[in-house]
């Protein structure tokens, strides 16, 4: 964020044809899937044409997942019209009977986005009573719909949903997150040395970072910056990007 500040002007938020270049990148190196657990919820502040680029690379390639901000409370005041959500729902009858949480408000990506992205699930959850994070859950009730957590919906694309008898749920449908490790325990890389990386495949150079690193591998796309606000408290470390409990989740 620093280097990209002082040395080529470019201060947070990013362009979002940055993000364009990273789906390029991932796509070339043959990723299964993509997901940007950032927010998009207002139109790019360098213009319509960014966004329509950003939105171009995500229907090139046809793996990307964005996240949906789904609240037990009236926090969200913008309207969030159901039918935009219909086509990520899940049926009813694929669910275990649990009573899953209401959904009263909802934020999501701008419209272009959201229409351009292969999928999209809830993001935000809640802490247990002693502010750690220990459960997720599988899926919000809004609007007579059934929205899938991030994690469960990248499993329902990759065809590796399994039965739901054999997943953790607590009486709120909620799933118990088996940590296994530390913050960091998943292999992890700068987002600017993949954008580097991009500009000298561009240039026929060597990348920072080889595309094998990500052939068939399921991408998340978070921030670990403390300033980014995006650290939690989890059990088995105090600090713990938020992208990286969906990984869990996900595993």
């Amino acid at each position: 964020l620093d280097i990209y500040e002082k040395e080529q002007g470019i201060s947070w938020p990013w362009p979002r044809q940055l993000y364009s270049a990273v789906i390029d990148y991932l796509r070339r190196a043959g990723a299964k899937a993509v997901f940007f657990d950032l927010t998009f919820t207002e139109g790019s502040r360098y213009g319509v044409e960014d966004d329509e680029n950003f939105a171009a690379a995500i229907a090139r390639a046809g793996n990307v997942f964005l996240p949906l901000t789904l609240s037990q409370t009236d926090e969200f005041f913008e309207e969030a019209p159901a039918a935009l959500l219909e086509r990520f729902s899940l049926a009813p009858v694929s669910l275990p009977q649990k009573s899953f949480p209401e959904a009263r408000s909802a934020s999501l990506p701008v419209p272009a986005l959201l229409e351009a992205c292969r999928g999209a699930g809830n993001v935000l959850f809640r802490p247990d009573s002693d502010g750690i994070f220990r459960r997720l859950p599988l899926v919000y009730n809004f609007s007579g719909l059934s929205i899938p957590s991030i994690p469960l919906a990248l499993a329902n694309f990759l065809g590796r949903e399994k039965d739901f008898r054999d997943i953790p749920l607590d009486g709120e449908g909620r799933l118990i997150i088996r940590y296994h490790g530390p913050a960091w325990t998943y292999p992890s890389y700068s987002l600017a040395a993949i954008i580097n990386s991009w500009a000298r495949l561009e240039e026929g150079l060597a990348p920072q970072v080889r595309p094998e690193e990500f052939a068939g591998k399921i991408v998340l796309i978070g921030a670990s910056a403390p300033g980014l606000l995006d650290l939690r408290p989890t059990p088995l470390s105090p600090v713990y990007s938020g992208v990286e409990i969906q990984a869990v989740a996900l595993n």
